[in-house]
């Protein structure tokens, strides 16, 4: 055996050093991460995530998983051409990595790129072909390109690894409806109907299966319910890129919703960091000080709509948001000065005459209530609320015309308020349509009404009113509004 001279072995040595050290530096210096050119004109939230994101990858430049949290904020916001040069260098770095390939197709798929995509994911599935979703998913982009066959393996594969498979089985309904052959399109397509029937995209295909079929007027209603639907398949790995989606619209989104639905905490953590990032929004400090006034926390809310009205002295609703935690503090005079201000900024803005109604309203100053919830109503439309103090007031007022219209419209568009039906029922009591309050009382107890003695107290006014009409003409009572 030849022997390899010391000098020559020398060189290999220094060039095994030179590879080893220039791996290292790739590992631990890496690339320069890709930065949007338009950094400026993003979103503020997304400024703030990619930022956060980019500084991770310059600190820690050889972490892939890092590289990778990269590649997913861009992907969830919209810069896909950036999270693809984030997953290539993931790729690049670890070969093995399937997640990162599967997301490299994904974006690249999304891009336009198709046979590239295609390219990829079979890639990915030579490292891992246990993943459903990697299955149909091919087989869909198959079936785009017209590679029936090759797809209808695909979704087969994917439901050999997932037997129930949703995807896959829309898949091969599909294809028989490419085919022609909606028989076998309808019966697995109607079996997925059964399973989940709010799928408005299955509901698309069912329709088109029994247009082929001939059966139009099924197929119409099958349409009608699937009208612009585009599918959704769970797909636990695409599906994680959601989140890091942010934003002002969802950010503030997921707070109204949280404030909407009594998860008050989350709904102020949300807002608050929103608020310290965009305190000049007025959106973002009205709901911040209503969720604070929801978690108990009036003098926070008033601090807020202050700070935010030195900035935007203007705005009426913010002036609606200080005179809302001036109520929640106790302060019910300072409260209705508040929101008169706001008024004097924007005389129609329907939730400031709302709450200046219902402050009027509580505070027994019925005659002015009855004209501030009147314009409220105008404005606003449907406003429970608003309708329903309006008819109370009305009562109170012993407008019993009005307030029968008034209860009458309330309960039309709102037929399960029991309320509303109590309210129907004096109005109608008091104006001598004794059937028609004995049909709204019957309406308010089905519903469960609120106030059972109140109830109670019609009925018995309107049985007394019965007996003492027997034996003589029943009375109309027409007492004119005031």
């Amino acid at each position: 055996m030849r022997r390899i001279r010391p000098g020559i072995r020398s060189i290999l040595s220094v060039a095994l050093i030179v590879v080893g050290l220039v791996w290292w530096l790739r590992l631990s210096i890496g690339a320069e991460p890709p930065v949007p050119r338009n950094f400026s004109d993003l979103d503020p939230l997304v400024q703030d995530v990619v930022a956060e994101a980019l500084e991770y990858v310059r600190s820690t430049p050889g972490s892939m998983r890092m590289w990778m949290q990269l590649g997913l904020v861009y992907e969830a916001n919209g810069l896909k051409d950036l999270a693809q040069e984030c997953y290539e260098q993931v790729v690049s770095v670890q070969d093995s990595n399937a997640k990162a390939w599967y997301r490299l197709a994904l974006v690249q798929d999304a891009l336009g790129e198709s046979d590239r995509a295609s390219g990829t994911l079979r890639r990915m599935l030579e490292l891992d072909d246990t993943y459903a979703p990697s299955r149909w998913r091919l087989g869909f982009w198959q079936l785009r390109s017209g590679e029936l066959e090759q797809a209808r393996e695909q979704f087969t594969r994917s439901l050999e690894l997932e037997p129930n498979n949703r995807a896959a089985r829309v898949g091969l309904a599909r294809i028989d409806l490419s085919r022609g052959r909606p028989q076998e399109a309808a019966a697995v397509l109607e079996a997925l109907v059964n399973e989940q029937p709010n799928d408005a995209y299955v509901h698309q295909l069912l329709g088109a299966a029994y247009r082929q079929l001939g059966r139009h007027d099924q197929a119409a209603a099958e349409s009608q319910l699937g009208h612009g639907a585009k599918p959704t398949h769970s797909d636990p790995w695409a599906d994680e890129v959601r989140s890091y989606t942010t934003g002002y619209n969802r950010v503030m989104r997921s707070a109204q919703l949280a404030l909407q639905s009594g998860r008050t905490d989350e709904a102020v953590q949300a807002l608050e960091r929103l608020y310290k990032r965009l305190p000049f929004r007025v959106p973002v400090a009205y709901n911040l000080a209503l969720a604070y006034i929801a978690a108990g926390r009036a003098s926070d809310a008033i601090r807020v709509s202050q700070e935010a009205m030195a900035r935007r002295p203007k705005s009426a609703p913010l002036h609606v948001a200080f005179s809302l935690a001036l109520e929640a503090n106790g302060d019910s005079e300072q409260a209705l000065s508040a929101i008169n201000r706001g008024l004097e900024e924007d005389p129609n803005f329907g939730p400031a005459l709302k709450q200046r109604g219902l402050l009027l309203e509580r505070s027994h100053r019925y005659l002015q209530a009855a004209e501030t919830l009147q314009e409220a109503a105008r404005i606003l439309g449907d406003d429970v609320v608003v309708l329903l103090r309006l008819g109370r007031v009305q009562l109170e007022l012993e407008r019993w015309s009005q307030a029968a219209i008034t209860f009458d419209k309330l309960t039309v568009d709102h037929p399960n308020l029991a309320e509303g039906f109590e309210g129907l029922a004096t109005a109608r009591l008091e104006l001598g349509a004794l059937d028609e309050a004995e049909d709204a009382v019957r309406r308010a107890l089905a519903l469960g009404a609120t106030s059972q003695a109140r109830v109670a107290a019609i009925r018995a006014r309107l049985d007394a009113l019965r007996q003492s009409a027997n034996g003589s003409p029943p009375t109309q009572q027409t007492r004119e509004d005031d």
